[in-house]
């Protein structure tokens, strides 16, 4: 995947009807009814969590924020997309995914109902009451421990996205604590050798719209993935057109090694 040569005008426009496509679709659509309603769950809920966060990051890049400031919200975005694509098209990555989550969140419920503050305590009933009450699932071994890791996943579904766990990796290193996220409010001296550092106020990181292109991308690629179940075809051709516009692949295609994990070779 490259970045086209779209400026910060155009991709906020691509924002804004992305945003505005997808809220015509369930306007259009309300209610969903498919025979796979577990994956058509998960996926709507990725799709409508990265058209709010791509509405959000638009209107606070055109009105000058940081991209550093924004970058928790396009690594979440852009893990999203991939994961999404991955739920859509790899057939036991649903399951998998819904199966590890809920391990995940039950450890989570269980140390906050242990915490001794109070705060902490009353969350868990909140955490349970969020959660969809999907029947029991069977758990595809295989697939349960790519669930557990981005990497394994970016590695499934990495067709048509070369590099997609190294742009990952990129957005990591802006939101985790880290030397790159400190040296953006540190100017170095001028001695030879430097002795001193002036304290910045606001980030040096570069006004660059690559950040918001992968939100634009990430918020395509989860709204296509709802669509494979979902099929409408007003909002599949206003996708096709934009991922045509970005130059970015609209089906990010399971690899090789998704198939040989779910067709092993018979001893």
């Amino acid at each position: 995947m490259t970045e086209g040569p779209i400026g910060s005008e155009r991709l906020c426009e691509i924002a804004s009807e992305l945003v505005e496509g997808w809220h015509a679709y369930l306007d259009r659509e309300p209610v969903s009814k498919s025979i796979d309603l577990v994956r058509v769950g998960c996926l709507y809920g990725l799709a409508m969590n990265n058209t709010n966060l791509l509405e959000y990051i638009a209107r606070s890049h055109q009105e000058g924020v940081s991209p550093l400031l924004l970058m928790p919200l396009v690594r979440t975005a852009y893990e999203t997309g991939i994961t999404a694509q991955w739920i859509a098209q790899v057939d036991d990555a649903p399951n998998a995914w819904i199966n590890e989550s809920r391990r995940q969140s039950g450890i989570l419920v269980r140390a906050l109902r242990e915490s001794t503050n109070e705060t902490f305590r009353s969350a868990a009933d909140s955490v349970e009451k969020a959660r969809v009450a999907y029947d029991d699932l069977p758990d595809p071994a295989s697939a349960q421990s790519v669930a557990k890791n981005f990497k394994d996943i970016c590695d499934e579904i990495g067709v048509g996205a070369d590099g997609s766990y190294q742009y990952y990796k990129l957005l990591c290193a802006f939101t985790h604590p880290s030397v790159d996220l400190a040296d953006e409010y540190i100017a170095q001296g001028q001695e030879d050798p430097p002795t001193s550092f002036m304290a910045l106020r606001v980030p040096k990181f570069d006004a660059t719209d690559a950040w918001l292109f992968l939100a634009v991308a990430a918020t395509v690629w989860a709204q296509i993935a709802f669509q494979y179940k979902a099929k409408d075809d007003r909002l599949k051709n206003r996708l096709r057109a934009t991922s045509r516009e970005l130059g970015i692949a609209l089906d990010l295609k399971p690899t090789g090694k998704a198939w040989l994990r779910q067709n092993p070779p018979k001893s």
